[in-house]
């Protein structure tokens, strides 16, 4: 796949050899088809690029009408794009909407001169986008007057209303809604402009020449709207009034748009400088580079499986260090690929006829602590850093459903990490909007790769798998409706999503209990598989391959006691004392989770989650292989690099998340008092951007090429085999022929939303 960059990237593109960097082609579209005709890119990244009929049919013309094309603008506006011809080529046209939303908010807010001596001001927003309800949503809580006019806020009918105000964060008995742009700015001492183009479809709703004759003297205007949303004639209006005093106003938009203006008074304030607010031009870059993976994987990801073998390989010699299921998959597909691997972990084998202690409290990770269940399905682990969770990792979790556990202050490491999380959870506009695509892509890719893997090495899936769909269980109408707009945003039509009613779900998970009478579930695509003994048949598959060796219960205390010529740690929480891992340990730590297994009294043979409030989050549950018992898990508490935190609030996390399992399954948690079965935990590695690490470190020594590979929550299950394809490939030598490295670049340990001060 050919990627052409059309635009000056603020930061610095990894791995630039891999792709095409023209930012000169930004404000020169003959030289952009020159670059067409040279380069011949399946993808085209631009900024304020013009791109016209002419550059779309010619770009179709010279790669054929059976190659898949694709237009990523970086930003959100498509004002200079002709999209309708593009769709008639066939082109897919994306953008990276409201991502500089969070910005630009900001820096209109300074621009406004608002007084700072408490004095409350009238403000009127023209817009209610990301940016307009950012902006209402601020200036409310500082307690001035907001009037917001917006197309989308003018329905008559109040439930709708109140359903998009509330859609759009600005649900507020103090945010005032007008029926008028005029209206909206009839009192304003200052007046903002923050109008999608792209929403403006004739003439009737562009801001008229009355409009700007109607605000008040003396008001202040910012405006990041394109000019042409502005009727013919009120643009004159709006910098004759400034000429004449009457206000002040600082229009801000792109290069092309300001050229236009011919004698500007020396009062009116003419910039494009809303895009350059430090840190708006790096969130905007990965973005796009986002945007760019998630093509690659939804057009032309490709399973190494049957595995290659080069015997150019037979003699290279890799180590893995930790045995999970990251650590195995990967030593899986290099040893497939005909790599001599080494697996080193500190633990003994895991041995299934020999259960742990159920009284032991240990630090193993997710795989050799965790419960014999997983689920895979399209949107597990989705990004965790969403708004209403923007302050949990500050409260206890009787607290408003808080995952604080650790009853001291947080230590600097802790809190650069918890500040992140907490900035990505106000930042829907990337989080929401792109990351968890991306991620549902990946874990789409992982379920296929999983399912090739088991159709070729069945004695993998041998008592592993029952279930071949998942039931997402919604205790109200309310939480269903809520579940099923939401699922339905990441799956395919011929994912064949089944709504449930609540007699369905019952009919299919006997013995649950639903309190509301409207409750129901959703069926999705994925499986349920248990965990364990799925690794163990992988153990044993490599045990039986006489490249792969395992040294058991070893602890590595530097990498420099490892001659091999590359080292690959697979260990998320590991403990291994390294410089190297010192931006790993600060961008994954440690969040708890609780299981239980209970006896299955009413033999459920459906796997199932349930939508619960916080922190308990989503319950799994899980029958086991037998169907005797059942594995339950849930709950989030945020540990760092802590291990298990024993404190009072611990303890209230376990009695919610029992009393909340109760509340479903009262006849398995009775049966299981009598066992005397303790909740156990497992510490799942997290990112605060949500999204899985794969890094390249550089050694002192420079002999050797180390690297880490981590999934992210409960998700390194699903995630693994994609994970372990792009490593391959890295090791391999990446090139842009696999287009992998455009789906690594965004998985980087040195991207945007990992680098911390």
């Amino acid at each position: 796949m050919q990627v052409l960059i059309a635009y000056p990237f603020k930061s610095e593109i990894r791995d630039r050899h891999q792709l095409i960097y023209s930012p000169e082609l930004v404000q020169d579209e003959l030289s952009l088809r020159v670059a067409i005709r040279q380069h011949r890119p399946h993808v085209i990244i631009v900024g304020n690029n013009s791109v016209v009929s002419e550059t779309l049919e010619l770009w179709r013309t010279i790669m054929g009408n059976d190659i898949k094309l694709t237009l990523i603008r970086r930003g959100s506006s498509l004002s200079r794009i002709h999209v309708d011809r593009a769709r008639q080529l066939n082109i897919n046209v994306l953008n990276t909407l409201s991502v500089n939303s969070r910005f630009v908010a900001e820096y209109m807010i300074e621009n406004l001169h608002l007084p700072n001596d408490g004095t409350c001001s009238t403000i009127g927003i023209i817009g209610s986008g990301a940016i307009g309800s950012r902006i209402a949503y601020r200036l409310c809580r500082a307690k001035h007057k907001v009037y917001v006019y917006s197309p989308s806020l003018t329905n008559p009918d109040e439930s709708v209303q109140s359903k998009i105000r509330k859609r759009k964060g600005i649900d507020f008995s103090d945010i005032n809604i007008s029926m008028t742009a005029e209206q909206a700015v009839t009192n304003a001492t200052h007046v903002v402009l923050a109008i999608d183009a792209d929403q403006v479809k004739n003439v009737k709703e562009q801001l008229s020449k009355e409009f700007f004759q109607i605000i008040p003297n003396g008001a202040r205007l910012v405006s990041v709207t394109e000019f042409c949303v502005f009727a013919q004639g009120a643009l004159d209006i709006l910098i004759e009034r400034v000429r004449q005093g009457q206000i002040s106003a600082l229009l801000d938009s792109h290069a092309f748009d300001i050229s236009t203006i011919k004698d500007p008074p020396t009062q009116l304030e003419t910039v494009s400088a809303a895009m350059k607010v430090s840190g708006c031009g790096e969130a905007m870059d990965q973005a796009a580079l986002v945007v760019l993976a998630n093509v690659v994987l939804e057009q032309s990801f490709k399973s190494p499986l049957p595995f290659f073998i080069d015997s150019s390989r037979k003699n290279e010699e890799i180590t893995v260090i930790g045995a999970g299921i990251m650590g195995l998959v990967t030593a899986f597909f290099l040893s497939g690929s005909g790599y001599k691997v080494t697996i080193i972990d500190e633990h003994n084998r895991p041995n299934p006829q020999n259960e742990f202690n159920q009284l032991e409290i240990s630090c193993r990770g997710t795989t050799l602590d965790g419960c014999d269940a997983r689920h895979a399905s399209i949107t597990e682990t989705i990004p965790h850093a969403v708004f209403y969770r923007i302050d949990s990792l500050r409260k206890y979790p009787l607290d408003h459903g808080g995952w604080k556990i650790i009853p001291d202050q947080y230590h600097n490491r802790e809190r650069v990490w918890i500040e992140r999380f907490s900035e990505l959870a106000g930042y829907p506009e990337l989080v929401v909007n792109l990351f968890n695509q991306f991620v549902s892509n990946i874990n789409r890719c992982g379920i296929e790769l999983w399912e090739r893997i088991f159709q070729l090495y069945p004695e993998l899936v041998q008592h592993t798998i029952k279930n071949r769909r998942i039931i997402r269980v919604c205790s109200s109408l309310t939480s269903l409706n809520v579940v099923s707009t939401f699922q339905k945003k990441y799956h395919k039509n011929d994912d064949n999503l089944q709504i449930l009613s609540h007699s369905q779900v019952l009919e299919k998970i006997p013995g649950l209990i639903l309190q509301d009478g409207d409750a129901g579930g959703i069926e999705v695509p994925g499986f349920t598989v248990n965990h364990l003994k799925l690794c163990q048949n992988m153990i044993e598959l490599l045990e039986n391959n006489p490249n792969v060796k395992f040294k058991w219960s070893t602890q590595v205390r530097s990498i420099d006691d490892i001659s091999s010529s590359k080292i690959i740690l697979a260990s998320s929480l590991n403990t291994l004392d390294s410089p190297l891992l010192d931006n790993v340990s600060l961008a994954v730590q440690g969040v708890l989770g609780c299981w239980i297994k209970i006896p299955n009294v009413h033999s459920i043979k459906n796997g199932f989650k349930i939508a619960e409030k916080e922190p308990i989050g989503v319950i799994n549950v899980t029958p086991s292989y037998d169907e005797q018992h059942l594995y339950v898990t849930g709950a989030f508490a945020f540990c760092g690099h802590r291990g298990i935190v024993q404190s009072p609030h611990l303890t209230q996390l376990i009695e919610l998340f029992r009393s909340t399992t109760r509340c479903y399954l009262p006849d398995e948690m009775e049966a299981s008092e009598s066992e005397i079965l303790p909740t156990r935990f497992c510490i799942r590695p997290m990112t605060p951007d949500g999204m899985p690490v794969i890094a390249q470190l550089t050694p002192e020594n420079k002999k050797q090429q180390v690297y880490f590979v981590g999934g992210t929550n409960a998700g390194g299950f699903v995630e693994s085999p994609v994970l372990a394809t792009i490593l391959l490939d890295l090791i391999q030598g990446s090139t842009s022929n696999t287009n992998l490295c455009h789906v690594y670049r965004s998985l980087r340990i040195d991207r945007n939303t990992l680098l911390f001060n």
